[in-house]
């Protein structure tokens, strides 16, 4: 997008501290990243943060169609984050059960426009998401072997 950036990562080790210090400083209240500061604001909380930037730089869709499309999808994403979030460990059910209802749901978004990304050959925010999700939940690997040629075409 043309926008230069420092990309901090904070090593696992100082973590505790740098969170410390965000809910000591009012940086973020309830200490969790990420944390983007920008020409002296702060923009906290991985979703809000993504759309706004996206709203600024021109991927958020074309008219309020777009961005309803985008946003039910962003919220099947969420979704599928806070089932496998909740269980801060993987298990069976959910790489079973889960997993594949939210990979179906990705594809049927992903097959109503012709195109590489969710709005045809737009890319948006929503795009970053779900694939930064199936990053997380490591099931890209799954998706180039055999979902993404036989069952999810369109996804990634």
């Amino acid at each position: 997008a043309g926008v230069k950036f420092v990309d901090r990562r904070i090593p696992f080790s100082e973590w505790p501290k740098v969170k410390q210090e965000y809910i000591n400083s009012g940086i973020n209240p309830v200490g969790s990243i990420p944390v983007v500061e920008l020409s002296g604001r702060v923009y906290t909380q991985s979703i809000p943060t993504l759309r706004y930037f996206s709203k600024k730089l021109g991927y958020i869709g074309r008219n309020a169609e777009d961005e309803y499309f985008l946003d039910r999808l962003a919220d099947v994403a969420i979704d599928w984050r806070t089932t496998w979030g909740r269980l801060f460990e993987k298990n069976e059910k959910h790489t079973e059960t889960n997993t594949p209802k939210f990979l179906r749901a990705f594809e049927s978004f992903y097959g109503e426009r012709a195109g590489d990304f969710v709005l045809g050959n737009e890319i948006s925010y929503v795009d970053f998401l779900v694939y930064q999700l199936i990053d997380d939940e490591e099931v890209k690997s799954q998706l180039k072997v055999c979902i993404l040629t036989i069952k999810y075409p369109f996804v990634i």
